[in-house]
């Protein structure tokens, strides 16, 4: 049985506070991110991930 790994979105020690924003902005207009690191104030949650998709 093998083990089960997980992780969080967190920023780093010196960190703006505005690169999730700017993650989340769409590259060429078609390319996009999603996901919970990304949500403006519920990262790191399911609902997160599920409202910034």
């Amino acid at each position: 049985m093998g083990s089960i790994l997980g992780s969080y979105a967190r920023l780093l020690v010196g960190a703006t506070g505005l690169e999730p924003r700017q993650l989340s902005q769409p590259i060429a207009g078609r390319v996009y991110f999603a996901g919970e690191a990304l949500h403006p104030t519920d990262p790191g949650t399911v609902h997160g991930a599920f409202w910034s998709g």
